[in-house]
């Protein structure tokens, strides 16, 4: 059986070895769709755009504002992101998200991001910064 994937719905065809008579289609909602998609580790790709956008406003705002009232607000936020991300796809999802976050803050605002991996050791044993 042939699957056509066309915004939203998926048509199952007659090829050579099937004996269906007519194509079949299935309505599916973008959510559906969305959480169908994996990575190779089998966990779904959720959110990590929007979550990598507040990790990255995080970090900038904590090293331009580090005497800020709401510093140790931000940093708990980085913290439960961190464990969101771990849950979500393990050490590596942790290390592509901060690798990516920390050469954007360099590139963009010419800081480093290092000092603030630190906020996620004791997420997993195998995280040591």
């Amino acid at each position: 059986m042939l699957y056509l994937w066309n915004l939203g719905s998926i048509k199952s065809q007659n090829s050579t070895f099937d004996q269906a008579k007519e194509p079949i289609s299935y309505q599916f909602s973008y959510d559906m769709i969305e959480n169908f998609y994996t990575v190779s580790n089998g966990s779904k790709i959720e959110l990590d755009a929007y979550l990598e956008e507040e990790l990255y406003d995080l970090i900038t705002y904590c090293i331009q504002n580090s005497n800020a009232s709401d510093y140790s607000i931000k940093k708990d936020r980085i913290k439960e992101i961190g464990q969101e991300l771990f849950a979500d796809g393990g050490v590596d999802a942790l290390e592509t998200m901060y690798f990516s976050i920390e050469h954007r803050i360099k590139g963009e605002i010419s800081q480093d991001a290092k000092p603030y991996r630190s906020l996620w050791n004791n997420i997993s044993s195998e995280w040591n910064y």
